[in-house]
């Protein structure tokens, strides 16, 4: 890795590890600032935040390669019935309606090997032609 590249990767570490607490800390600092009503109108704000915070969570959380084939090609398993917008997203794998608790966490799009944390996992029968 050269110079350059190093550098980069480490803008790109302290982006991920402060970019939650950043936008937090603005976040709250612009609700303090509002009245009432202006508070009820933005009260939407929330829920986008949350949602944007929580795709800052996955990319930090990330892996960067798959642990059998190397790819990062490296999709976050969802689980749950997904709605309209989910549905259409490719940059997410649905995982099914069933939760069991030791379900894998992500999904490589080019061998299709699942894992979670420990990454302890196996291949999707779903994907395997």
């Amino acid at each position: 890795m050269n110079n350059e590249q190093t550098k980069q990767e480490n803008i790109r570490e302290y982006i991920n590890e402060n970019l939650k607490d950043i936008i937090i800390d603005n976040f709250t600092d612009f609700l303090a600032g509002i009245d009432d009503y202006e508070y009820e109108e933005l009260s939407f704000l929330k829920g986008e935040l949350d949602k944007r915070l929580k795709e800052i969570e996955i990319l930090k959380l990330k892996p960067k390669k798959c642990p059998k084939c190397e790819s990062d090609v490296i999709l976050k398993i969802e689980y749950g019935l997904p709605d309209e917008e989910l549905s259409k997203r490719t940059d997410v794998y649905l995982g099914g309606c069933c939760i069991t608790g030791d379900d894998p966490e992500w999904h490589c799009k080019k061998c299709h090997w699942q894992w979670g944390k420990k990454n302890v996992g196996g291949y999707c029968e779903d994907d395997i032609d």
